[in-house]
């Protein structure tokens, strides 16, 4: 005897869905309650850093603007180690070394405890003439500012 196969009431498929929609995923037994929430964390910053001097090699007449340079600092703030890819002409590689290594960093925190962190910081290089064009500017509003008073 051949038995043909029907479609299942349609009453099957909705409680199955039902079922589903009102599942609720349970948080693990060791998971640290909602009230306890992980403390927030916070990237390093910059606290003081020098200007950045334009490289003085013949090669820098290339229009380099900025460095990426990979920076890892310990739990003080101070720069354990910086890297910059080699992507970048060497007087450029180590204009950037050099500046990182003056700046004064505050150390990344999670919550109020000061962490160790492996960061990206970029180095902007701006060329001389631009800089001096700056600077003129500057002195021009300062004496027109004296001359009005």
């Amino acid at each position: 005897m051949r038995r043909s196969w029907t479609h299942p009431a349609p009453g099957c498929a909705f409680v199955i869905i039902a079922l589903a929609a009102t599942a609720q995923a349970q948080p693990p037994e060791d998971a640290v309650p909602s009230d306890e929430a992980e403390p927030e964390l916070r990237p390093p910053s910059v606290r003081r850093a020098p200007s950045v001097a334009w490289p003085s090699d013949p090669e820098t007449t290339l229009e380099i603007r900025s460095v990426v340079v990979e920076v890892e600092l310990d739990a003080e703030g101070v720069v354990l180690a910086a890297r910059v890819p080699d992507e970048h002409p060497a007087a450029f590689r180590r204009a950037a070394l050099a500046h990182v290594a003056q700046v004064d960093f505050a150390p990344a925190q999670r919550g109020d405890d000061p962490i160790p962190a492996r960061f990206q910081y970029a180095v902007r290089f701006v060329p001389p003439a631009e800089v001096a064009e700056t600077e003129t500017e500057t002195e021009t509003e300062t004496e027109t500012e004296t001359e009005t008073e």
